[in-house]
């Protein structure tokens, strides 16, 4: 089935994938940041094509081709503190790093600056 290249494709997993728990969506398009609305989250990606009203609109917005932080955005605080004691210790570093960096992360909403730092700049 090819839901995702449907009109409302992603529109309609997402709302399944709700039913499971907390959601977080990751995309650099309009579609994906229509998608967005029916998120707990959504971060927007601008690593590779910077798209203007994703940058603006994204809660979190990543403006570098960097992917750990968006590890320690999926997890919460008892993953990322097992991941800090498994082998994947220095990618969770680096995300902690990403996070902390003006120009690797713009935080759009004072909710979402408010949530990273008490997550992660204890």
């Amino acid at each position: 089935k090819k839901h995702l290249w449907r009109h409302d494709g992603k529109v309609q997993t997402v709302k399944r994938m709700k039913r499971l728990g907390r959601t977080l969506l990751i995309g650099d398009g309009m579609s994906d940041l229509l998608t967005g609305k029916f998120v707990d989250l959504f971060v927007g990606f601008g690593g590779v094509t910077v798209r203007q009203p994703v940058r603006r609109r994204a809660a979190i917005y990543i403006q570098k081709p960097v992917f750990s932080p968006l590890l320690l955005l999926a997890t919460g605080d008892q993953e990322r503190d097992k991941l800090l004691e498994s082998i994947y210790k220095e990618f969770v570093l680096d995300g902690l790093y990403h996070l902390q960096q003006k120009d690797t992360i713009v935080y759009n909403t004072f909710r979402a600056a408010q949530l990273l730092a008490s997550r992660f700049l204890q």
